[in-house]
């Protein structure tokens, strides 16, 4: 199943308000799983393979491409463009995602979707939650406006999770709740959990700042001369740790190449960033799955970059658990 997402900035729809009751249980008689097949893995619907062939469904799609796509047999289908319909705090409308599914999946039986959801906070949410946001080494004139989350920010995981969580229970008792076959879980540039601005050298923010002084303390188990020796800095001391500069990001030991003993603190620094990023992929994901109670695939679009210009905070690392 090809897993890509659509470009999208973080943002918010109308406002209005859909509250679910709590009580209510997710109804998806369709339980999607990815299984071993004839010694390969495959897509199955409620234990029968289906072929993994999937009509991309963003925005503005006309009524005759979908019936089209039918009419050549295609009954599988990705809503994307799709946010957490998160209008406001405690304010939800999700209304545009029920009225997209109506069109798509009304007057036909067969078909089945997956929703492609982004789970970058809206604006409003990053304009109240300053401190939550990540910052630049380099300050660039015309983005001096836009905010994006830091990806060591706990308040948008523990919010935004719950946004998730309640937009996929609302999915599940809603008429459309058997026919969902899956979520994925989009973030970050083109929804690829690549970080935002990564040419402005992402992430000297307070959480970030906070996330790389816990990890230096819990790898030098709070002993300073532990941490003045792998860095290589007489005057390192855990209190007045920060996120490195631009000087420290281009500095390398021989032309591209780094000397791992001599540039821990670089290192380390990266190590801490993609765990942040790998932790909120892995929280998001562990939401989607608990919240449809373990009936659909839960994925994400996160991939070698191929062909890719960009910088070592635009990429992956370390991606062992997020492959595991």
């Amino acid at each position: 199943m090809p897993m890509t997402s659509s470009n999208r900035r973080p943002g918010s729809q109308a406002s209005g308000a859909s509250r679910p009751t709590e009580s209510s249980q997710v109804s998806n008689s369709s339980i999607a799983q990815v299984k071993p097949h004839n010694g390969v893995s495959s897509l199955q619907l409620s234990g029968r393979p289906v072929a993994p062939l999937l009509l991309d469904v963003p925005i503005g799609t006309r009524e005759e491409q979908i019936t089209r796509a039918r009419e050549k047999g295609i009954t599988l289908f990705r809503l994307r463009g799709v946010d957490l319909g998160w209008t406001g705090p405690g304010r939800f409308d999700y209304r545009p995602l029920d009225a997209r599914l109506t069109a798509l999946l009304g007057a036909d039986t067969q078909s089945s979707g997956l929703i492609d959801v982004t789970v970058d906070p809206p604006e409003w949410w990053l304009a109240a939650n300053l401190p939550e946001c990540a910052g630049f080494a380099i300050k660039a004139e015309a983005e001096e406006t836009d905010l994006f989350v830091s990806w060591a920010s706990t308040k948008w995981r523990s919010e935004a999770g719950d946004a998730l969580e309640r937009m996929i229970r609302h999915i599940g008792r809603s008429p459309w709740g058997r026919r969902c076959i899956g979520w994925q879980i989009s973030a970050g540039e083109d929804g690829e959990w690549r970080h935002y601005g990564a040419a402005n050298l992402p992430d000297n923010g307070a959480r970030m700042l906070l996330a790389f002084r816990n990890f230096a303390l819990d790898k030098y188990r709070h002993n300073t001369g532990l941490l003045k020796k792998a860095w290589f800095d007489t005057r390192a001391d855990f209190e007045k740790i920060r996120c490195p500069g631009v000087r420290e990001r281009a500095q390398t030991s021989m032309g591209l190449l780094r000397n791992p003993f001599r540039s821990r603190y670089i290192l380390d620094y990266y190590e801490c960033f993609y765990a942040a990023q790998t932790a909120s992929i892995l929280h998001f994901c562990k939401i989607a799955k608990a919240a449809s109670l373990r009936s659909t695939i839960v994925g994400l679009s996160f991939a070698k970059l191929v062909g890719r210009v960009t910088g070592q905070e635009g990429g992956y690392a370390y991606p062992d658990a997020v492959l595991d």
